[in-house]
C-alpha cells in the first residue's frame, strides 16, 4: 500500500543524509535501502555518493509530486472511506446532511463494504443536486451539553448562588 510522507517535514534549505531522512520519517518506518533506491533509480538527485546527500528542496519536490500520483478526484456522489481504503457510494444511496455554520453540509453514510462511517463536505450552493443524487436524511445537529438538562446546573451556574460555596476573597488565609 502507498505510503504518504508528509513533505512539509522537510526544510528546504537543509542537505540530508540517508539515516537523516529515515529519522524524520520514523513513523512510518521508512528504511534506508528504500531512499537509496530512490536515488538509484534517478528519480532522486543526490549531491554525493559516499555519504549520499540530498538537498532538502529536492526531497520535498520529489515527495510531493509522488504523492500527487496518488491523489484521485471524486465523483459528486462518492466518498472515499478511510478504513478500507475504497472509493464508495453510500450503502442503499442514504445519507444524512448536517448543516455547518458557514453554511456547508457534511453528508455522512455507510461504506458499502465495511460498513464504516463515511463523511464528505458539500458547498450550499450543491444542495439541490444532494437531495437529487441521494436519498437524503435531515440530520439535527444537538449540542453536547443542552443547558436545560440537570447535568449542567452547577453551584456556579445558579441563579441562587450568594456565593456561600466559594471561598472569599477579602477573608484573610487563617492556616
Amino acid at each position: 500500500m502507498f505510503k504518504y510522507y508528509n513533505p512539509r517535514l522537510i526544510k528546504q534549505y537543509r542537505s540530508y543524509t540517508i539515516e537523516q531522512i529515515c529519522a524524520l520519517f520514523a513513523d512510518k518506518k521508512l528504511h534506508p535501502q528504500t531512499v537509496r533506491g530512490w536515488v538509484k533509480s534517478g528519480e532522486l538527485e543526490a549531491i554525493t555518493k559516499k555519504p549520499i546527500v540530498i538537498y532538502g528542496q529536492v526531497i520535498k519536490e520529489f515527495l510531493e509530486n509522488r504523492n500527487a500520483k496518488h491523489k484521485q478526484q471524486l465523483a459528486f456522489n462518492q466518498f472515499k472511506c478511510l478504513r478500507c481504503q475504497e472509493i464508495v457510494c453510500p450503502l442503499d444511496n442514504t445519507i444524512s446532511l448536517y448543516r455547518n455554520k458557514n453554511g456547508s453540509f457534511q453528508a455522512v453514510g455507510a461504506c458499502q463494504f465495511c460498513k464504516a462511517t463515511i463523511r464528505r463536505f458539500y458547498k450550499q450552493k450543491e444542495r439541490l443536486q444532494l437531495e437529487e443524487t441521494f436519498i437524503t436524511q435531515e440530520a439535527e445537529v444537538t449540542t453536547i451539553c443542552n443547558p436545560l438538562s440537570s447535568a449542567c446546573k452547577t453551584h456556579l451556574n445558579s441563579s441562587q448562588n450568594d456565593g456561600l460555596n466559594e471561598p472569599s476573597k477579602t477573608e484573610p488565609d487563617t492556616s
